[in-house]
């Protein structure tokens, strides 16, 4: 494969690969993307871990109640397990609902400083308890953020780091240099080996996510012109074609032929007919690039576009700006009866996928009769389906009834 090739089948994913991210962050939109995905994948250790923590938090209360008589052994063990359980049980249930999942990071968080934040408010400072008994609180709350609820890594270091800090400002407050010196080391090496098992787990996962992503998206790419191939555009089809039903929007398809390709790659060489092509498909990517457009080599010489909310009038327009386009190119085709130079044949058909009574293999067959129609009124055009409800375009094959319009 030639270089031109090679670049242009270097997809987003290939790209960041190659690129440093030890900082945990990938360019837009794939880390939001990873994101979703990352969260989707420790749902499950997240939900277990929440249950774990509400249920340890339960038995805590039971223990200090019942422990020696009833009673808890002060105001402050309810008040710190109001707090706590409910943000924990509040999380548990964010995590089930998709429309709250993006505030299970800041829960996350929010539960470590709540919990921090009542052993040294209530029980080192307002009992005046010895800072032991907050350094154990903090070696659980510690390991729990950073390996079992989920958390990404730059949160859960942020997190932990705000917890590190207040203990050592209460130690170093309360005029305990010792406790801070020997509790201070021991938080400190924990926090270490906790956010370096995080670090590599997150940076396995990341790496994972390219991987995959990759792969799919090279398995969706035409190999040689580097567009999507004809199975990536039957699932991009069907997907805006459900998208433009439900909007009630016009979806525009246009199929483009190069203009005695066969003649061209028997008077060239195939070789030569190859890196026409790739020409073809770069000019295309100039051409066509709006957020919701596709655009793919459908098979030998053919190649089609969807422009999604654009009316026949005004694809008509883009798509004999890429005819121009091509025929500036000025790749020379002496074979050509039509003209001098390589030149392309486009037929197009617009439809509101809510009203009309055609399936997407209908819509598609409608602009090949469109393209054909180019071709015999003398080629190097664009040509526009007519009626869609003209009988010629009846062929029974691609027409549903409208009670099963796709």
């Amino acid at each position: 494969m030639n270089n031109v090739s090679e670049s242009l089948l270097e997809s987003p994913a290939c790209i960041q690969l190659k690129k440093s991210w030890a900082n945990h962050h990938f360019d837009e939109p794939l880390e939001s993307e990873f994101r979703e995905i990352y969260l989707e994948a420790n749902l499950t250790l997240l939900r277990g871990a929440l249950i774990i923590g509400f249920l340890f938090g339960l038995t805590l209360l039971a223990l200090d109640y019942w422990l020696e008589e009833p009673g808890f052994s002060s105001w402050s063990v309810p008040v710190r397990a109001a707090i706590t359980q409910t943000l924990v049980l509040a999380m548990l249930l964010a995590s089930y609902h998709p429309a709250s999942r993006i505030f299970l990071t800041q829960l996350g968080s929010a539960i470590g400083l709540s919990i921090a934040a009542t052993l040294l408010l209530l029980s080192t400072f307002a009992e005046g308890q010895t800072m032991g008994t907050a350094f154990t609180g903090y070696v659980v709350v510690t390991f729990y953020i950073y390996l079992f609820v989920g958390q990404r890594f730059w949160p859960a270091l942020v997190t932990a780091m705000a917890l590190f800090v207040s203990f050592l400002a209460a130690t170093s407050l309360r005029g305990q240099a010792a406790d801070m010196m020997l509790f201070g080391a021991y938080l400190f090496f924990i926090n270490l080996i906790s956010a370096t098992c995080l670090y590599y787990h997150e940076k396995n996962h990341r790496r994972s996510f390219l991987e995959t992503k990759s792969l799919k998206e090279l398995a969706s790419l035409d190999s040689l012109t580097g567009l999507a191939n004809r199975r990536a555009l039957d699932d991009y089809l069907a997907h805006i074609w459900s998208h433009a039903k439900r909007e009630s929007q016009p979806i525009t398809v246009a199929l483009i032929d190069i203009d005695h390709f066969k003649a061209y790659n028997d008077n060239y060489g195939h070789q030569a007919g190859d890196l026409t092509l790739i020409a073809i498909a770069q000019t295309l990517g100039k051409v066509i690039h709006r957020p919701l457009d596709f655009t793919a080599r459908f098979g030998g010489e053919e190649f089609v576009v969807l422009l999604s909310g654009t009316t026949a009038l005004d694809a008509e327009q883009i798509i004999n700006t890429l005819r121009l386009q091509v025929q500036n190119l000025n790749i020379r085709n002496e074979a050509s009866p039509t003209a001098t130079m390589i030149t392309i044949s486009a037929g197009l058909v617009c439809l509101y996928p809510h009203s009309t009574n055609h399936s997407i293999k209908g819509f598609i067959q409608l602009a090949d009769q469109a393209l054909y129609q180019a071709k015999n009124n003398g080629r190097n055009r664009v040509c526009i389906a007519g009626n869609q409800d003209d009988f010629q375009t009846k062929t029974g094959f691609f027409q549903i009834k409208p009670s099963k319009v796709a």
